[in-house]
């Protein structure tokens, strides 16, 4: 039986071409990262509802999945899902970011029905701070500018949606256990609600540990008028880094991490594809103090702080 819509109100929900669940389901948890997707997962998985083998049991991701909408084709991920959808009558996965895929990822999940978490903008810049060094104040627009991509990927899709507060689930844990678990069509009685209502927390130590991005890469020679080096990401083999150069103190250039270094794949990380070049004028003093950084945040390469000049001995 459906809450009156007070009551959801009341608790944060709001939910979109409801329907019931039926015998089967695929649950997609879509939101902005670091705005609460982690939190609906786990409820999920406590919930016994299977969200994937390969699982970072922090941030709830499963990396299969990941990879597979990560890659250029629906293909593998269809392949996937055919998979369990023989396996599981109800299954489903977080990938915060999916929203920007999410009709056709529907296109081919078995009745998706999708989660999507939302948090207040303040709250996911600091997280963001804390997991990836980036600047508080300089991300509010961007946020802002997400949220809006996310509610335009929301109004467009045609399947049901459960939107959650997760400022909300914070104060009534075990109600949003309760919803989650009717929304994904779960039978699920008070003790099991109250097991997943227990994990409802704001920062959990674990989680944050887990959550901080950290970061590898090296700025090289300067030769040709081009300085070279490469960033990559920490056991994200898929991701690509912008890096930012900056000469005395300025940032003068941004780029993308995506070229190939076989040099770097041969050392074993990941694909090689994150080498950069930055193409320096001539005009350019060579005594300058080179820092090359990953684009928002404080974290510089290493062998970065040396003159320009010292990089092409």
């Amino acid at each position: 039986m459906t809450p009156p819509v007070d009551d959801l109100l009341n608790y944060g929900f709001v939910r979109t071409r409801d329907a019931p669940p039926g015998d089967n389901a695929t649950i997609i948890v879509v939101g902005l990262p670091r705005s609460g997707t982690s939190m609906v997962a786990s409820v999920m998985k406590t919930l016994g509802v299977f969200i994937g083998q390969q699982i970072d049991n922090a941030v709830f991701e499963d990396r299969e999945i990941a990879a597979a909408i990560d890659s250029d084709t629906i293909d593998r991920f269809a392949e996937i899902a055919a998979a369990r959808n023989a396996a599981h009558r109800i299954w489903g996965f977080k990938r915060p970011e999916a929203y920007r895929q999410l009709d056709r990822l529907c296109a081919v999940c078995r009745n998706p029905r999708v989660i999507v978490s939302f948090r207040d903008i303040l709250a996911i810049a600091l997280r963001n701070k804390i997991s990836m060094q980036m600047d508080t104040l300089s991300q509010l627009p961007q946020l802002v500018s997400q949220y809006q991509a996310l509610v335009t990927a929301i109004k467009r899709t045609s399947v049901p949606a459960l939107l959650i507060s997760y400022e909300k689930s914070l104060q009534f844990p075990v109600e949003t256990a309760t919803e989650i678990a009717a929304f994904c069509g779960v039978e699920a009685d008070a003790t099991l609600i109250n097991s997943a209502a227990t994990i409802i927390e704001n920062g959990n130590a674990y989680y944050l540990q887990a959550a901080r991005l950290q970061y590898q890469g090296h700025v090289g020679r300067f030769v040709n008028g081009e300085l070279r080096g490469w960033a990559k990401t920490y056991h994200r083999d898929q991701s690509r880094l912008t890096v930012e150069l900056e000469l005395d103190g300025n940032v003068v250039q941004t780029t993308q991490a995506d070229i190939y270094r076989p040099d770097v794949e041969k050392a074993g990380i990941g694909d090689g594809r994150y080498g950069f070049v930055f193409k320096i004028a001539d005009g350019v003093d060579r005594n300058s103090i080179v820092n090359v950084r990953v684009q928002d945040s404080k974290v510089a390469l290493t062998n970065s702080g040396q003159s320009l000049a010292s990089y092409a001995m």
